[in-house]
C-alpha cells in the first residue's frame, strides 16, 4: 500500500477529509468512505508502477501522489469535484502516465539502483546533429 490513512491524514486537514466522506452528517470521519478511496488510487498505482514492482521501499513522492489522488476521488465521489481540483487531478494523471510510459522513470533500488532522486527525465537520443 502507498498511501495510507494516517497519510492522508497527515498531509490534508481533517475537517476537510469528514466533509468529504461524511454524507450522514454525524461529523466524523467515515473510514470506510476514506478507505475505499485509497483503495482506488493503490489500485491505479499499482498499474502505473508495475514495471518497478517490487519496491524495496515506498519512495515519498509516490507516497503523496497516492494521498492526493485518493483526495481527488474523494472530491469526485462527494460531486463537488471544482474546475481548479479537475485541473489538479488531469495534471496528476498526466504525470502518472509519464511514469508508466517510461517517460519518467522512476529510480528503484529493488533493481539496484539508488533511490536519490524519485523521477528522471528520459529523453531521446539526439536525431540531428552538427558536424563541424
Amino acid at each position: 500500500m502507498y498511501a495510507t490513512q494516517a497519510d492522508l491524514l497527515a498531509r490534508f486537514d481533517e475537517q476537510e477529509l469528514i466533509q468529504l466522506t461524511d454524507f450522514e452528517k454525524t461529523g466524523v470521519l467515515n473510514s470506510a468512505r476514506l478507505e475505499l478511496a485509497l483503495t482506488d488510487a493503490n489500485a491505479r498505482l499499482d498499474e502505473v508502477l508495475q514495471r518497478y514492482l517490487p519496491l524495496a521501499r515506498i519512495p515519498a513522492d509516490i507516497k503523496r501522489m497516492g494521498c492526493e489522488l485518493a483526495r481527488l476521488y474523494l472530491y469526485e465521489n462527494s460531486q463537488v469535484l471544482t474546475e481548479d481540483l479537475r485541473k489538479q487531478k488531469e495534471t496528476l494523471e498526466r504525470h502518472l502516465v509519464r511514469i508508466q510510459t517510461g517517460e519518467l522513470l522512476l529510480i528503484n533500488e529493488s533493481q539496484g539502483e539508488a533511490v536519490e532522486a524519485l523521477i528522471s527525465m528520459n529523453s531521446a537520443v539526439s536525431v540531428f546533429g552538427r558536424d563541424v
